[in-house]
């Protein structure tokens, strides 16, 4: 796995997860509550966790999480549809701004 493009906003993140050697038919999600290692949810749990620890020791926060319950996930199926989210992504903090200028 690796991270391709990512930004972090004030209020979520986007990042995009290249997967290596992703199969067909291999389970990506849980089932029964039981975690799949190496599935997205799994993945995106393990970063919550451990983003979650270092946050709350850098700042000190309270107990409880920071991270929202759900997230989105999307298969990219295309190069074309790959280059499409990079710049969606990277272009982010760009729309933010204009929308909180009023420009958007």
């Amino acid at each position: 796995m690796t991270v391709d493009a990512y930004v972090v906003m004030p209020d979520h993140l986007h990042g995009l997860l290249l997967i290596v050697g992703a199969r067909h038919g291999v389970p990506q999600r849980e089932a029964y509550g039981k975690p799949v290692p190496g599935s997205i949810p799994s993945i995106v749990r393990s970063f919550k966790s451990a983003s979650t620890l270092r946050v709350k020791r850098k700042v000190g926060l309270p107990e409880g999480g920071i991270w929202e319950r759900d997230y989105h996930e999307h298969v990219v199926r295309s190069e074309r549809a790959l280059v499409r989210i990079r710049e969606y992504i990277l272009n982010n903090p760009a729309r933010l701004t204009l929308i909180r200028s009023g420009l958007a």
